[in-house]
């Protein structure tokens, strides 16, 4: 039993117990370990003085992993009179720990340094040199394991911002695709709560490692294999229209080339290290200690490195022939491809809608949607399974550790879209029936707005904030509220430094109606607070 801490992810950044006047700095710590770890464990994280003795020990509870199970933790010492002013090399350890039973077990040994920011007295950040020629390239596995998006991160120092950073790839110097979306991630900040620099994600929709359904139709015409085309890979990341990072990697054989450490993320995705290169000169974007260590300094101990057929695990090899199905390439292959989608129907639906569920979740919008997806994927896979007129039916694979046949599995998918199509229809009826008092108490405009917005999917207030709930109440009132919130964002100075904050707010929309039940006035209300007060329940 061995616990890995993914060395990628640790980050390290510094906080002071006042950011608008740090007297000092205090470390705080990101890290993410996969399991397997023992039960009844705690993470304990060592900071150690310049003379090697210990500066404090913290520790969080960690909960029992399986194996390849991800936990992330998040730590930081800080309280009155822990600020530290000393700059320098700061060591650490991270460990995990099970007193009662003996466990001690180290997950890493690094260190980082710390250094006053240019120009202040006690404004103190951490040295990030190694990250800024650090980058990883990967697949998206966990979004969509048939045919994952290509995904690759660096680290830019420095401010920026997301809408300022974009990505492209090349082939063989060629360029052919722009990052789909570039996100922020970890921000690295001083004592103040500046920015020194940042993480960012680009991934490409158009780019994908591989298709495992492309004998199925699935998928779009335009995307680029990169299983399918071999070469020499350039992604390059633009900061303000001009390249500031640039990263390689090959494609032989249909995969990624394995030349650098290949680690899990928390959502398992597989992620290769690259170096990257540093181009164009932007502030703050240089590292202040070139030949800085990855990882805060050790590699080692408890590194998982995945092998390149781990990165594809999810890759299927090209399609061939059923075992024992005797028939032409191109029957072979349709067997194939409705087998597959077979086995990932059952896999994905079965449990939900086959299995017992409680009658309260049956009526949930997330498990309406979830049928809903059933019926559809079904209906789209019926016509190919009819197609084959009964070729293959004989034909048996493995499926949730049995051997079933390819006929039996047609059932199965079936039966899941028929029992999918009764909890909609009982859920429609039910709901259908209803709403049938309100619409013989309801006519003209109110109608028309209670169908747009059904009880008890909305709730009505009436003057005061009194909650109307029957038909007949729904009838009478003369005024119909509708709350909704309004977050708005602001800025401000506080003490000579611009802060951005999020404000929560409420929002009303009044109707107001006549005898008839139409419609004589619509308006408006907003204001500050989590919900509206009973004073802005009036009319106009």
């Amino acid at each position: 039993m061995e616990a890995h801490l993914i060395k990628h992810a640790l980050r390290i950044g510094v906080g002071g117990n006042d950011g608008y006047h740090p007297e000092g700095w205090n470390p705080k710590l990101r890290a993410t370990v996969m399991g397997p770890t023992p039960p009844d464990a705690e993470l304990v994280w060592t900071m150690y003085k310049p003379d090697g003795s210990s500066r404090f020990e913290h520790s969080v509870p960690l909960p029992e992993l399986a194996d390849e199970e991800m936990h992330s933790a998040s730590l930081q010492q800080w309280g009155s009179g822990t600020d530290i002013t000393d700059e320098g090399r700061a060591r650490f350890t991270l460990r995990i720990v099970n007193e009662l039973d003996g466990i001690d077990e180290l997950l890493h040994d690094g260190a980082f340094t710390v250094s006053r920011v240019q120009g202040s007295n006690n404004v103190f950040g951490v040295d990030q040199s190694s990250l800024l020629t650090t980058g990883l390239v990967g697949f998206d596995v966990y979004d969509e394991h048939d045919a994952p998006k290509i995904r690759a991160t660096v680290f830019l120092g420095g401010s920026v911002d997301a809408y300022e950073v974009e990505a492209h790839i090349f082939l063989d110097g060629k360029r052919f695709a722009r990052a789909s979306n570039v996100e922020g991630g970890y921000d690295f900040t001083p004592n103040d709560g500046q920015s020194l620099g940042r993480e960012f994600i680009a991934e490409f929709e158009s780019v994908r490692g591989w298709n495992n359904l492309t004998s199925q139709g699935w998928g779009d015409s335009d995307w680029h294999l990169l299983d399918g085309h071999p070469g020499h890979y350039e992604i390059k990341f633009t900061r303000g229209g001009k390249v500031n990072r640039t990263m390689f990697f090959d494609v032989e054989d249909g995969r990624i080339v394995k030349d650098e450490l290949i680690e899990p993320d928390e959502a398992g995705r597989p992620c290769m290290w690259r170096t990257t290169q540093i181009i164009g000169s932007f502030e703050g974007d240089v590292g202040a200690v070139p030949d800085a260590p990855r990882a805060y300094g050790d590699l080692e101990p408890s590194t998982v490195d995945f092998s390149a057929d781990r990165m594809y695990w999810f890759c299927n090899a090209t399609a061939v022939p059923p075992d024992g199905l005797e028939c032409n390439e191109e029957t072979a292959e349709a067997v194939h491809g409705v087998v597959d989608t077979a086995v990932r129907l059952l896999s994905t639906w079965e449990g939900i809608v086959t299995g017992p569920i409680d009658p309260q979740d049956a009526r949930s919008l997330q498990f309406r949607l979830q049928c809903d997806a059933v019926v559809r994927d079904v209906d789209g896979w019926e016509p190919r399974a009819a197609a084959l007129s009964g070729a293959g039916d004989a034909h048996e694979f493995e499926y949730d550790a049995e051997v079933i046949t390819l006929v039996s599995a047609m059932q199965r998918v079936f039966a899941m879209r028929t029992a999918a199509h009764r909890y909609l229809c009982r859920d429609a009826d039910a709901g259908e029936n209803a709403l049938e008092p309100f619409r013989a108490a309801l006519s003209n405009d109110k109608l028309a707005i209670f169908e747009d917005h059904p009880a008890p999917d909305y709730r009505y207030y009436t003057i005061a904030k009194h909650v109307i709930e029957t038909p007949q109440q729904l009838a009478e009132a003369t005024v119909w509220f509708f709350e909704g919130v309004d977050d708005v964002q602001v800025r401000g100075t506080v003490d000579g430094r611009d802060v951005a904050a999020s404000v929560s707010g409420w929002r009303l929309l009044g109707y107001q109606f006549d005898d008839d039940q139409r419609l004589v006035d619509e308006f408006e209300y907003r204001g500050g607070g989590s919900s509206a007060p009973k004073s802005a329940f009036v009319g106009r």
